[in-house]
């Protein structure tokens, strides 16, 4: 079965299984396996936009997933470090066996005490979860 998501948001996670801690703002994507799981650091080797601030994947993760746009954007195209923006994208997501993907965006190192927007929205075919988390301990 081809399963075809389409969305602003898919199975988004924001830091709720947070990628390793990272100065820069961090998408990470997984497919629940150990080989599906992809860190995208800003301005990396991965990263599809050059643009500080604005992390981008295009490719497939793992053997099921195959994702055309994945981007989250921080500071300083969204926000400033002492107001924390954060805003995730996903497009064109497809799978040919189902499954579970999820989608994780973390950024730190701000310096303001909040109150911290996170943006999240959009249109699927399937199920969506979100979950958001702040620590201004960070």
């Amino acid at each position: 079965m081809n399963r075809v998501l389409k969305c602003a948001a898919l199975c988004v996670a924001l830091a709720t299984a947070a990628p390793p801690a990272s100065a820069a703002l961090q998408l990470r994507v997984s497919d629940g396996t150990p080989a599906g799981t992809l860190i995208i650091t800003d301005q990396g080797i991965d990263d599809a936009n050059p643009t500080l601030g604005v992390v981008s994947y295009t490719g497939p993760v793992g053997s099921q997933w195959l994702i055309t746009v994945n981007t989250g954007t921080s500071k300083p195209v969204l926000g400033s470090a002492a107001q924390p923006d954060i805003d995730l994208m996903s497009f064109d997501l497809s799978s040919t066996s189902g499954g579970t993907l999820t989608v994780e965006l973390t950024d730190t190192d701000y310096t303001g005490s909040g109150p911290a927007t996170i943006n999240v929205g959009g249109n699927t075919a399937g199920t969506v979860l979100v979950k958001s988390y702040v620590d201004y301990n960070n």
